[in-house]
């Protein structure tokens, strides 16, 4: 037998000693715990508690004169939160718009940057004047068709053939880019 095979045996029965330790020192820990448990101790009683001691002092009346300071915060009744309808950065606010003025229907409260909203009316001024140009293209390949017609002594067959769907799609164009606008 070599010495190798002993410590194998060995190793198992040292590692279930620690083991068996461990678990005694728990075990002795948790009986010691049990009896230092900390308790108070009280006692019931059917009096009443004692009153505490007091002093009693004997004062002659006299005119006193006080001063009382106080700090306190007025708020308003009712708080607004005042919103735009429109998006910009805002490069002026009005003396209406500071807290406790009071603010009559179309005073102004702030100023908001022109630069983005008068490109948009320009490009909406655009768009007007291209639906109108396209309008008067639709009237004229009507009027152009309606002639041709008439030149060649024949109904025109359908509303199609005189364009007539196409010029109510442009006015309907006109109309919505007026109310962009």
């Amino acid at each position: 037998m070599s010495a190798d095979s002993v410590e194998p045996k060995a190793k198992p029965v040292v590692r279930w000693l620690w083991i068996a330790g461990a678990a005694m020192i728990l075990l002795g820990v948790i009986l010691v715990l049990l009896e230092v448990e900390d308790t108070v101790d009280v006692e019931k009683s059917n009096l009443p508690p004692r009153p505490p001691a007091v002093s009693v002092l004997m004062v002659d009346q006299a005119t006193v004169r006080a001063e009382i300071t106080a700090f306190a915060e007025v708020r308003p009744r009712w708080d607004a939160e005042l919103r735009s309808a429109v998006t910009g950065r805002i490069v002026a606010v009005h003396e209406s718009a500071l807290a406790g003025s009071k603010v009559a229907k179309g005073d102004p409260l702030f100023t908001i940057e022109k630069a983005q909203y008068e490109s948009a009316v320009a490009s909406a001024e655009r768009e007007v004047e291209e639906a109108q140009l396209a309008l008067l293209r639709a009237q004229n390949d009507v009027t152009v068709a309606r002639r041709q017609f008439q030149r060649d002594g024949i109904d025109p067959p359908t509303e199609l053939s005189l364009r007539l769907p196409q010029l109510r799609i442009q006015e309907k164009t006109v109309a919505s880019a007026q109310s962009k606008l």
